[in-house]
């Protein structure tokens, strides 16, 4: 079942709390303890990219850096990296110190973003072992059954069963390694009959238009811009001539 944008912003809140406290007592400073100020956590880094990969990878809005760029970067690269990395076993002893609970619906809607990302033609940030770190399973340029099952709001047995070449309209998969997995091309033909899928959302041709410079941007389009150049190192016109 879909889940809001506040249910996630909700636990992600009490999440962020609760970390920066263990930041704190890490860093042997009472610093840390001013991130686990509400205001500023809604005006953080990590805050603003699980908003933008709620409204991507849930909604299927294309947002600045999320469906018009082939490579998952910056902001959003860091928030995959880190709900991934903070998901396992070896952290929960660690984060129950401050008695703080896995960011699920973060998780989950970093992982959603994602394979978006990848049903659209891009790439995912990492693969999580293929490729110079050595660990994982090498899932570049396919979605995983997992990945299908969040994008057709489905569960990952029923996806795992749809699979089964005898059953009407299966869902084709080709064996990576080991691995079942899916292309791009393939598993948009099947989420296309699927009722929980969510298809993206045509987005605007920026590019031509700040090119011709016959609109003005939406806020939340110019604030993205302004992030993406202020990690390039660039001005929002230099960015801006590196994209158009």
């Amino acid at each position: 079942m879909a889940f809001s944008k506040e249910d996630m912003q909700s636990e992600l809140l009490e999440f962020m709390k609760g970390f920066a406290a263990g930041v704190e007592r890490l860093y042997g400073v009472h610093e840390a303890a001013i991130l686990s100020n509400p205001l500023l956590i809604s005006n953080s880094t990590l805050w603003n990219a699980l908003g933008n990969m709620y409204d991507y990878g849930v909604l299927g809005i294309p947002v600045i850096g999320l469906g018009d760029d082939p490579l998952i970067d910056g902001m959003y690269a860091d928030a995959e990296v880190f709900l991934n990395c903070i998901a396992t076993n070896a952290m929960e002893p660690y984060l129950y110190e401050d008695n703080v609970g896995y960011p699920n619906l973060s998780i989950k809607t970093a992982r959603m973003a994602v394979a978006r990302v990848v049903l659209e033609g891009g790439e995912r940030y990492t693969d999580y072992g293929a490729g110079e770190y050595g660990l994982g399973n090498g899932d570049w340029g396919y979605l995983t059954l997992s990945e299908i099952a969040l994008l057709a709001d489905m569960d990952e047995r029923s996806v795992r069963n749809a699979a089964n070449p005898k059953v009407n309209d299966p869902l084709i998969t080709e064996t990576v390694g080991k691995r079942s997995l899916v292309t791009p091309q393939e598993a948009k033909r099947w989420l296309a009959g699927r009722k929980g899928f969510t298809p993206t959302q045509l987005g605007r041709d920026i590019k031509k238009q700040v090119a011709t410079k016959t609109i003005d941007l939406p806020s939340d389009i110019a604030e993205q811009l302004s992030i993406k150049a202020e990690q390039a190192g660039l001005s929002v016109a230099e960015f801006i001539k590196t994209v158009i």
